[in-house]
């Protein structure tokens, strides 16, 4: 009976266009039985995917100039978040865990707090490469956008600013909108009741 596995068909369970959730089907070998139970099957799995993680992470220290073996986990060691600083918490972490595991000293609490935190890192590192570009951009457009809309206040006409201040006090002491304009219309401040209107409202949304 063979130890591989055909591959696996996926189905897919339905997602919210960020992520898919899916569910892995695995079939009987060819000669009609189970290559292994359930139980014996996930713990292989598990294992083998743990190897391949730790060969990612020496990969990518291999390529940022590190030595085999060397995880750069240390505060000024490799740039927080970067690709070698989470490859150096990963790896570090899968080195610990894998070499307990051949060594049977399976300690459980250990081994449980290092897997948890390494599937965490894990998450945190695949969500931190998808997203944090369009986060940075966003945050340039948000600050721009804010800028913007201080150099628009400062660049009001020169008899606004009082129109402002007067409708200002006028609508905090109970008037309404309509009510202060004409009344600063009437004082002669401001071109017209219509445009001391206009000039409230286009500020209020700056």
């Amino acid at each position: 009976m063979s130890d591989e596995r055909k591959p696996p068909r996926v189905e897919i369970l339905g997602g919210d266009g960020l992520h898919n959730r899916v569910r892995y089907w695995y079939d009987d070998d060819e000669d009609g039985g189970l290559a292994r139970t359930l139980d014996q099957f996930l713990e292989g799995f598990f294992w083998r995917k743990l190897e391949r993680q730790l060969a990612e992470c020496d990969e990518i220290l291999r390529a940022a100039g590190y030595e085999k073996g060397a995880y750069p986990c240390g505060d000024g060691v490799a740039d927080p978040y970067s690709e070698a600083w989470y490859a150096g918490q990963v790896g570090l972490r899968c080195h610990l865990v894998l070499d307990r595991h051949r060594d049977g000293r399976e300690d459980s609490e250990m081994m449980l707090a290092q897997i948890m935190e390494i599937g965490r890192l894990c998450a945190e590192w695949t969500w931190r490469l998808s997203y944090r570009p369009s986060i940075l951009t966003g945050a340039k457009v948000r600050r721009g956008s804010a800028q913007g809309g201080l150099g628009r206040k400062g660049a009001l006409e020169p008899g606004t600013n009082q129109v402002l201040e007067e409708m200002a006090r006028l609508v905090e002491s109970g008037k309404k909108v309509k009510e202060a304009a004409e009344i600063l219309a009437r004082k002669g401040t401001g071109a017209s009741a219509a445009a001391n209107r206009q000039a409230w409202y286009r500020h209020r949304k700056l």
